[in-house]
């Protein structure tokens, strides 16, 4: 969001020439004049929360100096609401939202992404400039206008001049205007050219900027051209802004369920009953990924032994190159009673704390978290099968999806939680994970699987089943090999100690 911005030679010059104090720009023509009284209707409605609803069309530069347009790139729309305490954007291209950011202020002062959950809910995430360093709301998500924050009406005409226009005025910024519009432009806009550009020559800089009012001052549009070049070429957007007063910046919005009251109870009921079941923490599931066109590629069995040894183990085998074939899973400590991601190398005789992880303070956190689910995401798809296609849904970023595994496959299975080079992945390099569809299925008995069909960096999509069984009959001592031996045997005599009545 950030950009580097090189103001031209002459534009400094002009800052470093203004008055220190300026004086208000009063101004008469057919009987209008902006006085102090339309001043202060300018500077309070930038007080305020705003919507900024902006056309801009983007054009691609070439040549040095940058002047020559090569043909337009694209037409899309950049739609804001802002506030003191929040800020909402979305974009659009021919009709359709490519992206969305919701920011907010916490009480600490600092900007938090807010984003939705699984549940349907909203949770805020701390954003981060570098390590330990947490972003503040004011320098990076208040409005444009932030920086003339508490200007008096009649300091107005150091940074800005007017002159009537039909029905209203026109203000352009002076050059110490501008340098703060800019700063401010630099923070709010999204960066929508996705160029890389020359460090030594790359400069950015805004052009024809004014602001329109209305009869008493109060702002009611702007226009603007943000060019951002180097020495071989660069973009040029130009916005088309209409502005209006809001009396708050809209709420984040959550997904309104579809089903009828019935279906979505029924649904409800079943995934509050079986988390029940799960919480009990004795059960087997069973993962199987097949590739389309390759069937089966991939099938393992998570082992949950909470209630016996106190233990989680998958038999999916993960190889560390330091310590060998490593099995991985979830230990409860007796201690303390947290639950903490553990990973166990026989043939280094080593186990580890998965870092960092602070734990999980009940067994509900470390189970599949199946009632973490909202129903107002599904639709009924089946006698008792529910369903819904995340691909393409705004809200369904990395952590959503994250989500959607851990409801099906819990936090405990590595390979999907915590494994990036897993086949949820549709691309390793972003990170990103499309998933075509997510469904659930409900049993005779109340038993729950799901089924989700997601893309994969191979480039052919694939179905993850999870179904689950032998509850209360699970016990890592009795899992077998292919060959009839204790497959978790060695794991078990490493963790002995730290096992539920040791081992």
């Amino acid at each position: 969001m950030k950009k580097l911005m090189l103001l031209p030679a002459a534009l400094l010059a002009l800052t470093s020439a203004l008055p220190l104090e300026g004086r208000l720009v009063s101004l008469r023509a057919a009987d209008a004049s902006f006085g102090e009284e339309e001043a202060a209707n300018f500077v309070d409605f930038f007080e305020g929360s705003i919507r900024f609803d902006a056309e801009v069309g983007i054009d691609y530069l070439m040549g040095m100096p940058v002047r020559l347009l090569t043909g337009s790139a694209a037409h899309v729309e950049f739609l804001a609401e802002v506030g003191p305490d929040r800020n909402y954007q979305r974009l659009f291209l021919q009709g359709q939202e490519l992206a969305r950011a919701y920011y907010v202020r916490g009480e600490d002062g600092f900007a938090y992404s807010r984003s939705l959950g699984a549940d349907n809910v909203a949770y805020d995430s701390p954003i981060m400039v570098e390590t330990n360093v947490q972003d503040a709301y004011d320098e990076s998500y208040e409005s444009f206008f932030h920086f003339f924050s508490g200007l008096e009406p009649s300091a107005l005409g150091t940074y800005f001049t007017a002159k009537a226009t039909e029905g209203g005025f026109e203000l352009t910024p002076t050059g110490s205007g501008l340098a703060r519009l800019s700063r401010g432009l630099d923070n709010f806009l999204l960066d929508l050219d996705m160029m890389n550009f020359d460090a030594k020559s790359h400069g950015s800089e805004y052009r024809n900027l004014s602001i329109l009012t209305d009869g008493s001052g109060t702002p009611v549009s702007m226009s603007f051209d943000h060019v951002e070049s180097d020495r071989f070429g660069g973009i040029k957007e130009e916005y088309e802004v209409s502005l209006a007063s809001l009396s708050s910046v809209s709420e984040y919005p959550v997904e309104v369920g579809t089903m009828s009251d019935e279906d979505e109870l029924a649904l409800q009921t079943a995934l509050s009953d079986f988390a029940a079941r799960l919480a009990g923490g004795n059960f087997t599931s069973t993962i199987d990924i097949s590739l389309d066109g390759y069937g089966s590629i991939l099938s393992y069995r998570n082992y949950y032994d909470f209630s016996g040894l106190g233990l989680m183990l998958t038999e999916l085998l993960l190889t560390d190159q330091s310590y060998g074939d490593t099995f991985t899973g979830i230990l409860l400590n007796q201690g303390n009673g947290r639950y903490y991601t553990v990973a166990v190398s026989p043939d280094s005789d080593y186990w580890q704390v998965l870092a960092p992880d602070e734990g999980y303070g009940s067994i509900e956190e470390v189970v599949p978290l199946v009632d973490s689910l909202s129903p107002d995401f599904f639709s009924k798809s089946g006698t008792n099968s529910y369903s819904f296609a995340p691909a393409g849904k705004i809200y369904a970023d990395f952590y959503f999806n994250l989500d959607l595994l851990a409801a099906a496959l819990g936090v405990g299975d590595y390979y999907s939680y915590r494994l990036v080079s897993s086949l949820y992945y549709a691309s390793q390099e972003t990170g990103q994970m499309i998933f075509n569809s997510f469904s659930v299925n409900v049993g005779n008995d109340g038993t729950l699987s799901f089924l989700i069909n997601h893309e994969t960096y191979l480039g052919y999509p694939a179905t993850t089943t999870v179904t689950f069984s032998d509850f209360g009959t699970t016990d890592l001592r009795k899992v077998s090999d292919g060959e009839g031996n204790p497959l978790f045997a060695d794991a078990l005599a490493i963790l002995g100690d730290y096992l539920l009545g040791g081992e």
